[in-house]
């Protein structure tokens, strides 16, 4: 407990506190098993980006899976270190398929139990319990940015372990937790980094005279020292493999950056228009209105780490578009501290509400009532598999690239091709997943390869087709024959590529297309796979096979 003058009877607490926090650890395992369920019982069910982030765990299993592959060089690469090697160690002991599954299961209910704590140091068991009920019942947390188990999953213990220690002045575990947070995801260190600068400033100017600012600063320089030591590194050499990030001008130059492109992160939208379209939201307005009616100017009465953690993830949105991708997306800033800091402000509000109602069934109606309320605007989108997808629509077609050779490389439609290293362990030579414009070198690949493909699938001379094979080494290709329908469409794919497709559609034949049923040996729904290898033979000694889905 620090001296910030949130404080309140011990005596009260006891029983409250017990049987509070054992509502938030039984309500937040029920949520993430209700959740999560479904991904353990069936192998096809996983998040949208899994595609992107643990398909190289099928390296950690078999060495002869995914070897010598740029893009899952690539994901190890701008994997964070931390990571990286936790689910590297972790795969001598356990699956780290299962283990990417499990960790939902372990963060929910941490991240439910420290923000109860929280509440509880800064006003008492019911702004706990209301701070927790509101993360736990808030589905966009798992929809978007927890309920997974690679590097992001690691941001709200991250994020909330800091402000719990900050708040109780237990800087002394930041020296360890600050790293940490660092290892895992260098964005919430930066949130935490500035938070804490900010913090110490104001303690070295303003704290009380008991407050030990050398002592502060000790721990502030240490943890910044270590967590330096450990990021600085990667991103200050680049990897030769992959060239340098984009500059500020190369990336506002960059039409994947925008609407169409891969990752939509300009033209800059300005931070008020972020908190009004936060703010706006019926409960969150209600919920104000209701404690500024019954606490008046003791509604303000808000801890000062919070207002600084509020104001450094907005400042490192606006910030992190004036030094583009070297401060990482600027969405991340805001989303990650804005909406958890509201919701936190409310329970703190709505809670001492609760602690002015004098007789316990009061209590207890009050906290339902607004249990039952914030469930009726957020937790209807509460729902198992919550975040995920369920991708065993095409388990037919994942199923039978697993028994192709385990070091082929396959050309597949970018959407499709999204699915094939997670699914079926095997190596594409682009998709859309990967395709972010960030790195010098890599881009240059990427977009060789994918113009290369679109180049041999819409090609009409065979000659072509197997140039693009030999040039890249292809050993299969997968053929959607959707594709070649309503070519007068506006669009294909992501830009810089769309227009450069248009153009290849123009013509009126397609080699793939007119002998599909020769070359192709398998058939799932509107795919073809077919052997690279059959190119070389005439048409007139392969034989035209009706391929029935499923077929070999």
């Amino acid at each position: 407990m620090h001296n910030s003058g949130f404080k309140f009877k011990s005596e009260k607490i006891f029983c409250w506190d017990t049987i509070l926090l054992s509502l938030v650890i039984l309500a937040s395992l029920g949520v993430v098993i209700y959740v999560n369920y479904p991904a353990f019982v069936n192998d096809y069910i996983w998040t949208d980006d899994d595609r992107a982030n643990t398909f190289w765990f099928h390296k950690l299993i078999d060495k002869e899976l995914l070897r010598d592959d740029l893009l899952t060089e690539y994901t190890i690469f701008y994997e964070s270190l931390g990571t990286k090697y936790f689910y590297t160690l972790a795969s001598y002991v356990i699956n780290p398929f299962l283990l990417v599954k499990i960790i939902p299961l372990i963060f929910l209910p941490l991240v439910s139990i420290v923000l109860y704590k929280m509440g509880r140091t800064v006003s008492g068991p019911f702004c706990g319990f209301l701070a927790a009920a509101f993360f736990i019942g808030y589905p966009t947390h798992l929809s978007h940015e927890f309920n997974c188990g690679y590097s992001r999953a690691f941001s709200y213990p991250g994020l909330l372990l800091f402000l719990y220690f900050l708040l109780a002045r237990k800087t002394g575990h930041l020296i360890w937790l600050v790293p940490l947070v660092s290892l895992f995801y260098p964005m919430a260190f930066m949130i935490c980094a500035v938070t804490w600068f900010f913090w110490i400033v104001i303690q070295m100017r303003w704290a009380p005279i008991n407050i030990d600012r050398k002592k502060l600063a000790i721990h502030f320089l240490a943890s910044m020292l270590l967590s330096g030591l450990f990021i600085i590194p990667k991103y200050a050499f680049p990897d030769d493999r992959f060239g340098r990030l984009l500059t500020f001008e190369e990336t506002i130059n960059n039409p994947g950056a925008y609407e169409g492109g891969r990752n939509t992160i300009l033209p800059h939208k300005p931070v008020y228009e972020k908190v009004i379209q936060f703010l706006d939201q019926p409960f969150i307005v209600f919920s104000f209105l209701i404690i500024l009616f019954f606490l008046r100017w003791e509604a303000l009465k808000i801890p000062l780490e919070l207002w600084l953690f509020i104001f450094s993830g907005l400042l490192l949105y606006q910030l992190a578009y004036y030094f583009l991708l070297h401060l990482y997306f600027p969405e991340k800033y805001f989303f990650y501290t804005f909406p958890m800091a509201v919701f936190f402000i409310l329970s703190l509000g709505l809670g001492r509400i609760v602690e002015k109602i004098q007789n316990v069934s009061g209590k207890v109606i009050s906290l339902c009532v607004i249990t039952v309320i914030f469930y009726i605007f957020y937790g209807q989108g509460i729902k198992p598999s919550l975040g995920k997808d369920d991708f065993s629509g095409n388990k037919p077609l994942y199923e039978h690239l697993k028994t192709l050779p385990k070091n082929s490389l396959i050309a597949a439609p970018p959407h499709l091709a999204d699915d094939i290293p997670l699914l079926a362990a095997r190596k594409v030579l682009f998709n859309f997943e990967l395709a972010s414009p960030w790195f010098t070198t890599y881009y240059e690949t990427i977009k060789e390869r994918t113009e290369g493909f679109f180049e041999a699938y819409y090609a009409n001379d065979l000659a072509d087709l197997m140039e693009f094979t030999e040039k890249f080494g292809i050993d299969y290709i997968i053929v959607d024959q959707r594709l070649y329908k309503h070519l007068d469409r506006e669009r294909f794919y992501i830009d810089p590529y769309n227009d450069f497709i248009k153009k290849l559609v123009q013509k009126k034949q397609f080699y793939l297309r007119d002998h599909l049923t020769q070359l192709a040996q398998f058939r799932f729904g509107p795919y073809y796979v077919i052997d690279a290898q059959r190119l070389e033979l005439p048409l007139s000694i392969l034989k035209e096979e009706n391929l029935h889905p499923g077929a070999l």
